[in-house]
């Protein structure tokens, strides 16, 4: 009986220290494993997309629409209010109108920036389909020629060789205004040039119709003219005092006695003047 009991006794420790060591004596994985050094990953330099320039005949438009949008689409729900001939006719002068003068944004304000600065050149898909171009500065010698067409230019006479040129010294404090030659050449053959001044917009259709569109802006007043190829003129006016639209027989408005229709739209709503 002793010697059971000295048997169950000694198992009786064995298990205990087995116990401490299993609790006590394991290993702790994560502390006592060595610490690795992390990879070093080596960040992939991002470099900027150069910033693509702003089509300047685009942000025109832009301005003008700002300006003008919300007034003609008040004045145009008006007219579809009143059933009368007047308006019947004013709603199809104004289309005609609009028409015309959003040709310049569909055809030159969707030219796309080339490597050449301040020079825009592109194939344009949609609404207009074609070829243009933008280029800085006015070309004097195709403003000369539009300007004198179908008269003979006379010949400058030649300076002696031994006669100095003086040419004026520019004053630098002075910026140069902004100005761009616009050329578009539509798949069907007829073409649009013009100029863009930071106030002022024009073209004119060449080999089609021939109307020539007028955008000019001063102070917070912007003023859009269109001429058709038979003289009829149209001309949308955006002020502090509402819109006026105003439709003449002819281009040259001081001949003109009799307007063919005169509109005012205000906050007192539409009415021909």
């Amino acid at each position: 009986m002793k010697k059971l009991f000295i048997l169950l006794m000694t198992a009786a420790m064995l298990f205990s220290l087995c116990g401490c060591v299993w609790f006590m004596g394991a290993p702790d994985d994560d502390n006592d494993a060595p610490a690795g050094l992390e990879p070093v990953v080596d960040e992939p330099e991002i470099t900027p997309e150069p910033e693509m320039a702003k089509n300047p005949v685009l942000e025109f438009y832009s301005e003008y629409y700002a300006a003008c949008g919300a007034m003609e689409e008040l004045f145009q729900s008006r007219l579809e209010g009143e059933a009368t001939k007047e308006a019947a006719d004013t709603l199809i002068y104004l289309a005609e109108h609009g028409l015309m003068v959003s040709e310049g944004k569909i055809t030159f304000g969707w030219l796309l920036s080339t490597d050449s600065e301040g020079t825009f050149s592109s194939l344009v898909f949609g609404g207009a389909d074609g070829s243009g171009t933008i280029s800085p500065g006015i070309d004097e010698r195709k403003t000369a020629a539009d300007e004198g067409e179908g008269e003979e230019m006379e010949l400058t006479p030649l300076m002696p060789a031994e006669t100095p040129i003086l040419t004026a010294i520019p004053d630098e404090s002075i910026e140069p205004e902004e100005a761009y030659t616009l050329n578009f050449q539509f798949a069907a053959g007829n073409s649009l040039r013009g100029t863009l001044q930071k106030e002022h917009l024009e073209y004119s259709e060449i080999d089609g119709s021939g109307y020539s569109v007028d955008i000019v802006t001063e102070g917070d007043v912007w003023e859009s003219t269109v001429i058709r190829g038979d003289g009829l003129t149209s001309v949308l006016r955006c002020d502090g005092n509402g819109l006026h639209f105003t439709v003449f027989d002819s281009a040259d408005q001081s001949d003109i006695t009799e307007n063919i229709y005169k509109w005012t739209s205000d906050s007192a709503g539409a009415r021909r003047i």
